[in-house]
C-alpha cells in the first residue's frame, strides 16, 4: 500500500511540476500574458497617432488653416501684410 501512495505521489509531484514548469506551463502563460498587456497599449498608441494624422490629412484635404500653419512652422512662411518679429534671448 504505501508504494501505491508512493507511486501516486510521484505522478502528481511529476505532473505538477510540468504544470509549472513545462512548454505551455503557468510562468509561460504569465510571460504571454504580459507580453499581450504590452503589445495591446502599443496598439492603442498606434490608433491614437494613426487618429492624429488622419485628422491632419482631412484638415489639409478640406482647410487652408493647418496648412498655414505647417508652413509658418515649417517654411518660415509670411502672409501678406505680416511682420515677422525674432525674439533672441
Amino acid at each position: 500500500m504505501k508504494t501505491v501512495t508512493a507511486i501516486l505521489a510521484l505522478i502528481l509531484v511529476l505532473l505538477q511540476a510540468r504544470l509549472w514548469f513545462g512548454d505551455s506551463g503557468i510562468t509561460e502563460v504569465k510571460q504571454l500574458s504580459s507580453k499581450i498587456a504590452f503589445q495591446q497599449q502599443e496598439l492603442e498608441r498606434s490608433k491614437k497617432r494613426n487618429a492624429e494624422l488622419m485628422a491632419q490629412i482631412n484638415d489639409l484635404r478640406n482647410g487652408t488653416r493647418l496648412l498655414e500653419e505647417l508652413a509658418r512652422e515649417d517654411l518660415n512662411m509670411l502672409k501678406s501684410g505680416e511682420t515677422f518679429i525674432r525674439v533672441v534671448e
